[in-house]
């Protein structure tokens, strides 16, 4: 199944409080405003190459799903942080 938004957050629901998920929600926007026009050099099925989000939001996923953190400031943060080290190394 392909994640997108409404799937991400649905698997979220069942792990985080209402207000939890708006500080997820935030590192969410934040990430996808600084990787809006960044790729991956890994490709999709059809031969696209992967935005660079979609690693973000997997990373986040496997910290929850696999590793069983469930700090919705880790979530967001990791989000946010591994945004931050990408665009920073972007610009030197």
């Amino acid at each position: 199944m392909k994640e997108n938004r409404a799937s991400f957050f649905a698997r979220l629901r069942p792990v985080y409080a209402p207000s939890e998920l708006n500080l997820v929600r935030l590192g969410y926007m934040i990430a996808k405003t600084v990787h809006r026009n960044q790729l991956r050099k890994e490709t999709d099925e059809t031969g696209q190459r992967v935005r660079y989000f979609e690693h973000l939001r997997r990373t986040t996923l496997i910290l929850i799903d696999e590793i069983g953190c469930r700090d919705p400031q880790v979530a967001a943060l990791f989000v946010v942080v591994l945004s931050l080290r990408r665009s920073r190394r972007a610009r030197r």
